[in-house]
């Protein structure tokens, strides 16, 4: 009985350690990409949610999103004091992605202002250049790091002319 009762014991004991250690592992994680972010002069987060935030977390700073597939999850806010959907994507229970669609029609005002405050605060875009791809043709400004990216792009849709923003980070 004795000898049960330690294997038992043991079991707890790794099983703990496998716990704290997957949650060390997590958060060291998290803050190395946090570190990268900060070098690379690219966001830590986008509306208080961090690269790497699991599901949980980012329901918890943004109790509002709704899912919108296994893998996306969205809301209606203010970006840059703008109205825009933000979707967030995740991945193996974290944030690997998120992207801003303006509301309002685009226009090359609103689209030259958002250029000027990521500019600012991220460092020099690329010029606009024109993409075809499987998400459709749409004029793109670009800025990539070695471990981040932004794409800031305007594109006709059926719903009319979109911005959109997109944060994501390499693997």
């Amino acid at each position: 009985m004795k000898k049960l009762i330690g294997i038992g014991a043991l079991i707890v004991l790794i099983l703990i350690f496998k716990f704290v250690g997957g949650q060390l592992g997590s958060t060291a994680a998290v803050q190395s990409v946090q570190q990268q972010a900060i070098a690379q002069n690219m966001p830590i987060e986008i509306l208080g949610v961090k690269w790497l935030a699991s599901l949980e977390e980012v329901k918890s700073i943004r109790p509002n999103i709704r899912q919108d597939s296994p893998e996306t999850f969205s809301e209606d806010t203010l970006f840059q004091e703008r109205k825009a959907e933000v979707t967030y994507f995740i991945k193996k229970n974290t944030v690997v992605m998120f992207i801003i669609t303006f509301s309002e029609p685009a226009s090359l005002d609103n689209f030259q202002k958002t250029q000027a405050l990521l500019g600012k605060d991220y460092g020099a875009m690329s010029e606009l250049t024109m993409i075809s791809d499987e998400h459709g043709p749409r004029q793109c400004s670009m800025r990539a790091t070695e471990r981040f990216h932004i794409d800031h792009c305007i594109r006709n849709s059926p719903a009319g002319v979109k911005e959109q923003i997109v944060f994501y980070k390499a693997a």
